[in-house]
């Protein structure tokens, strides 16, 4: 199965995750722990490594896309601008799971993550 990438509503990103997996979907948002950029607090929030993203597995039928934009907080499914979804390989998937159970992203991959995921 293929995962695509669902666009949620600002800071919406973990409760599209938990209504998922609720609902029994494959879904994954990577977090990290990085500095509040607004302040100088020595806190490090958990946070959502992409903003407005999470993933998910599924077979997208018109049923399926129905079930999915129902979900409060849930734009759009991300495309490449030509109208084609974005789907992302299984190995990437695998990827970004290694790095964001790690605690850190490592500094060379933030130009590849920006190419694929943004």
């Amino acid at each position: 199965m293929p995962w695509y990438v669902l666009v949620t509503r600002p800071h919406h990103e973990r409760v599209v995750y938990d209504r998922l997996v609720h609902r029994g979907v494959a879904a994954y948002l990577p977090l990290t722990s990085r500095p509040c950029p607004a302040t100088d607090s020595p806190r490090h929030p958990i946070r959502p490594l992409f903003p407005r993203y999470v993933w998910v597995r599924c077979v997208l039928d018109r049923a399926t896309e129905l079930a999915l934009f129902s979900l409060p907080g849930v734009v759009r499914l991300l495309d490449d601008g030509r109208g084609q979804l974005v789907v992302i390989r299984e190995e990437e998937i695998r990827r970004l799971q290694r790095w964001s159970t790690g605690g850190l992203v490592p500094a060379w991959a933030t130009a590849w993550l920006e190419q694929t995921f943004r």
